[in-house]
């Protein structure tokens, strides 16, 4: 259940080989003393920053008792680094990621998410229902493509099956209640200045090198392409 304005940001800071740095973060205004409330014992969550690697060498023996489809979830994240926060009653969970090309970004995103899901849940474990309902989770209906030719960069949204996209939204609405605004935010900087940007509601930052562009959960169900990008840069 979501309550208050919650955001998903999604960020990603590209070197000049063409690698760099990707994170997922949500933020949920007053979502940390509502979970706090929520829960069997006092315990507060704490100003925390770890890496999910010394997180695995701690649990191996509960990650181990797993299913490979979970372990690999788990294990697939061994190079990020976590941070989460409950500040003045507000949540802020961060998971970022290393890629080294355009191909990578994708499965990083999607897995830096699913990470969030796990810790928004209180579980760091996936869910043995994941397994078995295939109308889960919205990404696996969709198809994100990143692509970097010459001086062109996009991002491109696919529908892989309409009617399974349909039963997805569905299953996740019967599944949250959302008490106010979410927001889905991108932020992508490169290494060089951008010359133009589509859609037009994306902005440019002061040097012209970082891209933003904010959609709201509703409008981005109803549209998954209400985030594609094409960015031209300057030769």
């Amino acid at each position: 259940m979501l309550f208050g304005s919650c955001e998903f940001k999604e960020t990603i800071v590209f070197d000049e080989d063409g690698g760099g740095k990707v994170a997922s973060s949500f933020f949920g205004e007053q979502l940390g003393d509502i979970i706090e409330s929520l829960k069997e014992d006092s315990s507060e969550i704490e100003w925390e920053e770890f890496s999910m690697q010394e997180f695995i060498e701690q649990n191996k023996e509960s990650i181990d008792s797993l299913s490979p489809k979970q372990q690999k979830e788990i294990y697939d994240l061994a190079d990020s680094k976590i941070t989460m926060q409950n500040k003045d009653g507000d949540l802020y969970i961060h998971v970022a990621m290393d890629f080294e090309s355009v191909d990578d970004i994708n499965k990083k995103i999607v897995d830096s998410r699913r990470a969030i899901g796990y810790w928004l849940n209180e579980s760091p474990f996936p869910s043995e229902d994941e397994e078995t309902n295939k109308n889960a989770s919205l990404e696996d209906e969709l198809d994100i493509r990143y692509s970097w030719k010459d001086n062109v960069f996009e991002r491109k949204t696919y529908i892989k099956d309409r009617e399974k996209y349909a039963e997805a939204i569905k299953e996740m609405e019967n599944g949250m209640l959302f008490g106010g605004a979410l927001d889905y935010v991108l932020e992508y900087t490169f290494p060089y200045e951008v010359e133009a940007v589509v859609p037009e509601t994306a902005t440019l930052s002061l040097d012209r090198k970082t891209v933003s562009l904010r959609s709201s959960l509703s409008k981005i169900l109803k549209n998954p392409n209400e985030l594609d990008l094409k960015i031209t840069f300057k030769k």
